[in-house]
């Protein structure tokens, strides 16, 4: 079967005098992950397929880094970020054109599940940052109501900051198609989210994120709810949980939030009990909107980038978590 198209086929890989321009620690991941692309749409061979993007100005040294990383990274995970807004479109059934990411069963399976007969798609996408697959698995006994009945994907990481990550899991691109590095730019991609096709389709969408994130998709959708910045990041999670749970008055189809508190305790360099009182806030927060969610609710938990700061880990995989909503609490 032919690959399918996407707006990356035709993408303009950065110049090397752009790298401290670009996410990520180098620039080098933009860079990969925009070959990596052009390879998917059907290159057969990395290195070829970056000289003929950058007209023959790839310099061996990374083209081989690159082409090393494909090899031994890529090929360890069955999906990645860019995958879940096509699963999640078609489960909801709205177009998703232009997207880098494809449906793979790995996630749609799981969704479907999610569906009893005659049952709505209505679909809530949870991210919670910094949930790097190796971290969330340290942190599973504090998060029970994700953990119990809920399907456990590895999934790639495709940016190491949290607007990119997040671009990419709404929109199905790599931050190199996207170009969504900060939130002004929100403003000027001319890439569309999936909450954005859906609300073009009629079906209705909810987003809760901080202040000027929700500002940007106030533009875009129209039930976007933002939270300030705070210092206490727990009483934040709270104010993000308050405010799903209220606009769940509107009915939405699909619903994305976004909980902090793990990433900001990483950043600050607390100890790994304090990580684990975050989680299980998180955990708790989550449960608290399940009971208020239909039971065929298709509820889908994932990280956006690995973790940050001292508890950084060689797994550069995220946790994707795919459950009823019905099913937590369950078992008690």
């Amino acid at each position: 079967m032919a690959p399918e198209t996407s707006n990356a086929d035709t993408a303009t890989l950065p110049d090397k005098t752009d790298d401290n321009a670009v996410f990520g620690r180098t620039g080098v991941m933009d860079y990969a992950m925009a070959i990596r692309s052009l390879f998917n749409k059907g290159a057969t061979d990395i290195k070829a397929g970056a000289n003929e993007a950058r007209g023959n100005r790839v310099d061996m040294i990374r083209a081989s880094w690159i082409e090393l990383f494909f090899t031994h990274k890529m090929s360890e995970y069955n999906c990645s970020l860019i995958d879940i807004a096509p699963a999640i479109a078609e489960l909801i059934g709205v177009p998703l054109p232009g997207a880098d990411g494809v449906v793979k069963p790995e996630l749609s399976d799981p969704m479907w599940r999610c569906r009893r007969a005659g049952a709505g798609a209505e679909v809530v996408l949870i991210i919670v940052d910094s949930l790097g697959y190796s971290t969330y698995q340290r942190l599973k006994p504090a998060m029970p109501s994700v953990s119990v009945n809920g399907t456990l994907i590895r999934c790639e990481a495709v940016a190491d900051h949290t607007t990119p990550a997040i671009a990419s899991i709404l929109s199905g691109c790599y931050p190199a198609t996207h170009r969504v590095l900060t939130t002004a730019d929100m403003l000027t991609s001319s890439i569309k989210s999936v909450l954005e096709r859906a609300e073009e389709c009629g079906v209705k969408t909810a987003v809760v994120i901080e202040t000027d994130g929700a500002a940007a998709m106030k533009t875009k959708i129209e039930l976007s709810r933002g939270v300030p910045d705070s210092r206490d990041i727990i009483a934040y999670d709270a104010a993000i949980k308050g405010h799903a749970i209220d606009l769940l008055k509107h009915k939405p189809v699909l619903m994305v939030l976004h909980f902090r508190a793990i990433d900001r305790y990483a950043h600050e360099g607390r100890s790994f009990d304090d990580l684990v009182f975050a989680a299980g806030s998180i955990d708790r927060h989550i449960a608290e909107i399940c009971k208020r969610l239909p039971d065929n609710t298709c509820v889908v938990v994932c990280g956006d980038h690995p973790i940050h700061g001292k508890h950084t880990e060689e797994d550069h995989g995220v946790a994707l978590i795919i459950f009823r909503a019905g099913d937590v609490g369950a078992g008690d």
